[in-house]
């Protein structure tokens, strides 16, 4: 079972951006950017309404965190001041207070409809509370330090004691109930406090996420074990799971004469019968793991995980999508058919769209919902590295996917060169997968430093920066030089590359490079004047455009000069950038994908222009040990030879010559048959036709 973890961390950056859209008149329409349908939603750990105001506390783990709050019914959504960035665990409306139960800065209180927030700590012994609730005049808040009551609204705080890892609290008269967490050499379970003495009341063992309370009966659901219910103020507890699905209870909230559960894959269900029966209430909801659930009058509202806040207002019959245009997306890539764009959010998994972003479809079957900071490319197969997890692979265009790699440090990239993929760490330096991911060795044989800090590749070069220099290798990682990007800081060791052919950019913390020779000498052409220590790159003929946290910035002489085009945008904290279709896409930070032509900004010329990283010729395996399948895919027809050659130019191997058609070409280089000429080394295959020759390097091991 996947827990529900707990994050506590700040962060540096927050926005507050969340805003409609304004039409620009006719005439400016095209010269802007615009935004893409999504994908959007955040993991809504706390839901809460309060008049005409909605609130959403999320909890993003690694990334923005904190509260919002729509004032038109979900339409646009702003990030709330005053939370610092930490997790909004628990929300509680009560009259015209809202409170809310934080990781990282207490309990906050706002008396305005969540327009400003004051901290209400006098007492507390921890800032990180899971759960607020309310008995009569009493506030009870329960957290890593016990649980604590207030009887003036927040003002002070007394300290009850109890156990630690509290994550849920539940009143009954004078009594108060505490369920805890079964990790860490917790017990677990359900603590009950009375004549003001604590004693363990049963389910030792469990972790109990959600207590609440119909009439005087106490309800608990737990982690692996379903619901269970006491008619006894917490003597005994009987099991009354009755229809729930085997999956961790993370919330219950009662309605009326509804008790409704909301588990941890299975949705939401309701029992009309005191927890003796449960049916599920999912028509219309699409995400199944629901992290809260809070009753608004006739109105419920769940937040899920990832994909943001549900209401329904006829007890869970049927649920609608609040809209919600706020998405962290880490990461665009264009698949390698070329027609389809994949994404990859800050915590809420993976999307596709098969036409140009006006639609997304989550493809997260198998695919943990945390960070997915790169997507690669090889043949049918898509790989996408995540944040905690390794990399993951998918046969079937991100439908599913299974685990490719399992690495014991952090993964700092990867690329794929020619059918190679190549994966750098923080610890171990880089690793060559030769068959799809299936296997992996270190190929960090000749370059300093083992701690990757970037990593780019083409068909013919991978590009390497450690926290000890740059690297180049032209032979798939079997031997390194080092490359000249510098004289830079000694803390600089980030580098974003950019290639497309002969010519690459390359910016450090300071400098800007450019390369005509694939990288083998640079030359500084600017200062890093974009004002951001880590951009994502792409190039274009002359034409560089780079992602920063202040926009996007165009630079049209290889990085020597720039200026900003980021018209239209209301989020210029950017996350990732890819060209498809003529278009520039961008990921932000918290307004999904926009998208524009780049005829708008680099003129219709320049987007004509054919780029260098479309991979016409390809052999697989490759390095090999015995034989190789080499692919062309020649977009005209003509007369063609297809040869292999060593270092010294001289033909070991023909392959083919004859009339070639459009499309595909597939041939076989066993180097076994050729004799012992063919021994461990570098060779090149060579297809000469039209008046071109295009080259491909090979790497023979014995």
């Amino acid at each position: 079972m996947v827990q529900v973890q707990r994050f506590k961390k700040h962060f540096h950056l927050v926005f507050a951006v969340l805003i409609a859209l304004a039409f620009a008149p006719a005439q400016n329409a095209r010269a802007q950017w615009v935004q893409s349908n999504g994908p959007y939603g955040r993991s809504a750990q706390s839901v809460a309404a309060i008049g005409a105001s909605l609130f959403a506390g999320t909890m993003e783990g690694g990334e923005t965190s904190g509260l919002f709050r729509s004032t038109d019914n979900g339409v646009t959504w702003a990030l709330v001041d005053g939370f610092g960035g930490n997790s909004v665990r628990s929300l509680l409306a009560d009259g015209s207070c809202l409170y809310a139960g934080t990781f990282g800065c207490g309990v906050l209180r706002s008396t305005d409809s969540g327009i400003s927030w004051s901290r209400m700590n006098s007492g507390l012994t921890t800032n990180d509370l899971a759960n607020l609730s309310k008995c009569g005049s009493l506030l009870v808040a329960g957290g890593d330090d016990g649980v604590f009551l207030s009887r003036d609204s927040a003002k002070n705080w007394l300290s009850v004691g109890g156990p630690s890892f509290v994550q849920a609290v539940a009143t009954n008269g004078t009594d108060i109930f505490s369920g805890i967490s079964a990790s860490g050499g917790s017990p677990g379970g359900v603590f009950h406090m009375t004549g003001g003495s604590w004693s363990s009341a049963g389910l030792a063992g469990n972790t109990v996420y959600t207590m609440s309370m119909l009439g005087t009966t106490i309800f608990a659901g737990t982690g692996d074990s379903g619901v269970y219910r006491s008619t006894d103020n917490g003597t005994s507890w009987k099991p009354a799971s009755a229809g729930l699905p085997n999956f961790a209870v993370l919330v219950l909230a009662v309605s009326g004469s509804n008790l409704f559960a909301g588990t941890q894959g299975g949705g939401v269900f309701r029992s009309t019968d005191m927890g003796n029966s449960w049916n599920a209430c999912n028509n219309g909801l699409s995400n199944l793991l629901v992290l809260s659930l809070s009753v608004d009058g006739g109105r419920l509202l769940a937040g899920t995980l990832g994909v943001g806040v549900y209401r329904s207002n006829d007890s869970g019959r049927s649920w609608v999508q609040i809209p919600n245009k706020t998405s962290i997306v880490e990461n665009l890539s264009v698949s390698s058919n070329g027609t389809d764009l994949f994404a990859g959010s800050g915590g809420s998994g993976a999307y596709r769209s098969t036409d140009n972003g006006s639609s997304w479809q989550p493809i997260d079957r198998g695919l943990p919902s945390v960070l997915i900071g790169r997507f690669v490319f090889i043949d049918s197969f898509v790989f996408a590295v995540t944040s905690s997890y390794g990399v993951y692979q998918s046969s079937d265009n991100g439908a599913n996917w299974s685990p490719s790699s399992s690495c014991n440090c952090s993964i700092r990239g990867l690329a794929a060169g020619d059918s190679n993929l190549y994966l750098g760490t923080s610890c171990f330096g880089v690793y060559r997968s030769t068959n799809r991911g299936k296997i992996w060795g270190r190929c960090s044989s000749g370059f300093i430093g083992n701690e990757v800090t970037a990593l780019a590749a083409d068909k013919a070069h991978i590009f390497v920066t450690t926290d000890s220099g740059s690297f180049r290798s032209s032979d798939y990682g079997v031997t390194w030089l080092p490359i000249d990007i510098g004289p830079a800081p000694i803390y600089t060791t980030t580098v974003a590359y950019a290639l497309n052919g002969r010519d690459a950019i390359a910016i450090n913390d300071a400098f800007i490079f450019h390369s005509t020779d694939s990288g083998a000498t640079w030359v500084k052409v600017d200062s890093n004047s974009l004002g951001y220590h880590d951009p994502h790159v792409v190039l274009i003929g002359s034409n560089v455009l780079a992602a920063t946290q202040f926009g996007i910035s165009l630079s049209t002489n290889f990085g020597t000069s720039w200026k900003f085009v980021n018209a239209g945008l209301i989020d210029t904290d950017i996350r990732s950038i890819v060209i498809h279709d003529s278009s520039i896409y961008i990921g932000t930070a918290f307004s999904g994908v926009w998208r524009r032509p780049l005829s708008e900004m680099i003129g219709l010329a320049a987007v004509s222009q054919p780029t260098a990283t479309k991979n016409e010729l390809r052999s697989y395996p490759n390095p090999f040990s015995q034989s190789t399948t080499i692919s062309f895919t020649p977009e005209t027809s003509g007369y063609a030879e297809v040869s292999v050659v060593n270092l010294l130019g001289v033909e070991v191997a023909r392959l083919f010559a004859g009339e070639f058609g459009a499309g595909e070409h597939t041939f076989t280089w066993d180097a076994g048959a050729t004799g012992d000429g063919c021994a461990t080394g570098m060779y090149e295959c060579l297809i000469r036709m039209t008046g071109r020759v295009e080259k491909l390097p090979v790497l023979l091991v014995r």
